[in-house]
């Protein structure tokens, strides 16, 4: 049964296929990056920063060091050159 759950995990994962062949791919729940969970959009592993900054706790104040990475990450997240 475990076999069979870790086949219909990867199954998601990848994309489902379509009929013409081409690999259809929907909205992964994890980062091609590094495979790590993905949570409203941010990799809770590569945009940690951006996702507390934005998303978690956009009405706190952090250090400009801080900021500076959230900033960075939210531009490669949206595919802009850092």
């Amino acid at each position: 049964m475990a076999c069979m759950w870790a086949a219909w995990t990867n199954y998601f994962r990848r994309g489902i296929e379509t009929d013409s062949g081409i690999r259809g791919k929907r909205m992964s729940a994890h980062c091609d990056d590094c495979g790590c969970r993905k949570v409203s959009g941010y990799c809770t592993n590569c945009h940690e920063e951006a996702y507390i900054a934005f998303e978690q706790a956009p009405d706190m104040q952090f250090s400009e060091e801080f900021m500076q990475k959230a900033w960075d990450q939210e531009s490669q997240r949206a595919g802009e050159p850092s």
